[in-house]
């Protein structure tokens, strides 16, 4: 069995409702920009969580920009769900639920109605520290499909492992990255409003809230001083918006 006929028959029974609330590479302001998914396929972490590897191209200021992220859907156990400590319901990850709403709007498919395909891509080979030809599956329906990409700017801390505990702790320093926080079809609609037929509403009340901002995430080393570090570079990708 496939990585994602795994993947499909534990998200067979997750019910994914998509509300609208207001909530690398050189990055760019928080706002609602043009695109297309140019690449996106799924694989598991050493741990047995599920991600998938998205890459975006954007319009912006006339120009196209690349933007990776890696978002991972399960736990371990490749379970898609949490329990909701107030209620005791399951719940979708609301990091699945975004790539679910993505595939949704560039395709009018859901995660767990893709027909992936096997097909060779780059992917990062730790031991080799370099991009390498590798087999995934790749989520086919979805490529080249225009959308609009809601993308969040926010300061992070940069970590380091630490020798004595094998985890990730803050190096004292920051930088700032772009990260996907909400997804909106072609007609700028969200997926609740193309699921009603209705007008979209719902992007213009989210860029007056956010628009423009900068969201301070930064936990920071207690010993030692934050320091501003330079932004990732950016990835020129070849065009989708001819």
């Amino acid at each position: 069995m496939s990585l994602f006929a795994k993947a499909q028959q534990a998200a067979a029974n997750v019910k994914v409702e998509d509300k609208d609330t207001l909530g690398g590479s050189f990055t760019v302001p928080t706002d609602v920009y043009v695109g297309a998914i140019k690449m996106a396929y799924i694989d598991a972490w050493k741990s047995g969580a599920l991600f998938v590897s998205i890459e975006l191209a954007l319009l912006i200021d006339g120009k196209e920009r690349a933007h990776k992220e890696t978002i991972t859907i399960s736990n371990k156990a490749g379970e898609f769900t949490y329990t909701d400590k107030q209620t005791g319901d399951k719940r979708p990850m609301p990091s699945f639920a975004m790539v679910d709403s993505l595939f949704r709007l560039a395709s009018g498919k859901g995660f767990n109605e893709q027909t992936p395909s096997l097909k060779t891509v780059k992917t990062y080979d730790a031991t080799l520290k370099t991009q390498v030809d590798s087999e995934r599956e790749v989520f086919m329906d979805v490529l080249g499909k225009k959308i609009h990409i809601a993308l969040t700017e926010q300061e992070v801390d940069k970590t380091t492992k630490d020798a004595m505990s094998g985890e990730y702790v803050p190096t004292g320093e920051t930088r700032k990255e772009n990260v996907l926080s909400k997804v909106f079809d072609a007609e700028r609609r969200t997926s609740a409003e193309a699921n009603a037929k209705t007008e979209p509403k719902f992007i213009e009340q989210w860029l007056e809230a956010n628009r423009g901002k900068l969201v301070n995430r930064v936990k920071g080393n207690k010993g030692n001083a934050l320091k501003s570090g330079a932004p990732t570079q950016s990835v020129q990708a070849q065009t989708l918006f001819g």
